[in-house]
């Protein structure tokens, strides 16, 4: 049985991949944060097997180092990164974020 409830996180869901597909055009790192594990999940699984982007999903559960170094080499091999957090933890994962781009890069959080 689908809700109202569905079908408004279903419509909101639907309008961020609209939003996303937009922002991979014109930008090398996103951080993708939602309370929502699966939210995030649905977003990315376009992008998975995309060759040209590299997706480091729940950075907030990885070493910080790690990450930078997942991050910059991405970037460095021409690739753009999604980086993926939990809402709670998403200032850290924009900071690293922040740390990956060069003046040429960009960054956008949704």
């Amino acid at each position: 049985m689908v809700t109202d409830s569905t079908k408004r996180v279903f419509i909101e869901t639907e309008l961020k991949q609209l939003e996303l597909n937009d922002l991979m055009a014109t930008k090398n790192v996103i951080v993708l944060t939602s309370v929502e594990e699966q939210a995030i999940s649905w977003l990315t699984r376009y992008y998975q097997k995309n060759a040209d982007i590299q997706i480091i999903e729940n950075a907030h559960q990885l070493d910080t180092e790690a990450t930078l170094t997942q991050c910059r080499s991405g970037l460095n091999d021409g690739k753009k990164v999604i980086l993926t957090a939990q809402f709670r933890s998403q200032l850290p994962i924009i900071n690293i974020a922040s740390l990956c781009n060069e003046p040429r890069k960009l960054l956008i959080n949704i």
